[in-house]
């Protein structure tokens, strides 16, 4: 593994490696700020994420089967990789999505462009505040549980910060908060400074039936003009 600079390669030393291989594909997935490979000659069906530090080999219920030659893009409206095609015992035509981990993704979001808030000077941010009023059930293992899961998106994923334990007939507060600014540093991402919210059934989705409501949600952030 290389990385170039602008200037010079450097060469990586990673603890771990996808095994070697030729004819795959990679891609950039900016929202999440993570390299993404797939496949490839020897590389099987293996989806592999590159953070800038390590490799890491991420598993799912479902993939792509073997193949290389294939071609993968960044598709920044859906915020997803699209695979298309290659070659394994045969030719390809079928279309992939990946999105990161289908039991990480979000159920109902809530998203809150700061921009909009029309501060024109550059705020020193102070807090920041969620909160939902939402109930749900899921089905880990096959078993009902009542609750949701609030989740917020933090270093290119969802993360679990809060939850409760009530059925999605009888909602209930479940709240999270943050005055640390390096947590809040990370929460604002690209140009349009939007932070994401989240909350999802107690299973993750992929995982079996889910049910959730919400009937209130809302965020504050509390600044200081310079």
């Amino acid at each position: 593994t290389w990385e170039w600079g602008g200037t010079n390669w450097t060469l990586r030393t990673p603890a771990n490696n996808p095994t070697a291989r030729d004819s795959h594909a990679m891609v950039f997935d900016s929202a999440r700020g993570k390299v993404v490979v797939f496949g490839g000659n020897s590389g099987g069906d293996e989806t592999w994420e590159w953070d800038g530090t390590n490799w890491e080999q991420r598993a799912q219920a479902s993939n792509p089967s073997s193949r290389e030659y294939h071609a993968m893009a960044y598709d920044g409206v859906l915020e997803k990789v699209i695979l298309f095609g290659g070659f394994g015992a045969s030719y390809k035509q079928d279309t992939w999505e990946w999105d990161g981990g289908s039991t990480s993704q979000a159920g109902q979001i809530i998203q809150a462009p700061f921009d909009e808030a029309g501060v024109s000077a550059t705020p020193t941010l102070k807090s920041v505040i969620c909160a939902f009023n939402s109930g749900g059930v899921g089905y880990p293992s096959g078993v009902a549980t009542n609750g949701v899961d609030l989740k917020v998106w933090d270093e290119g994923m969802w993360k679990i910060f809060a939850t409760n334990n009530s059925p999605p007939g009888s909602p209930s507060l479940v709240s999270w908060t943050t005055t640390d600014p390096q947590v809040i540093s990370r929460l604002f991402f690209g140009d349009q400074q939007t932070l994401n919210f989240a909350v999802t059934p107690v299973a993750p989705n992929g995982t079996g039936t889910g049910e959730i409501s919400t009937d209130y949600a809302e965020v504050t952030v509390k600044y200081r003009l310079p």
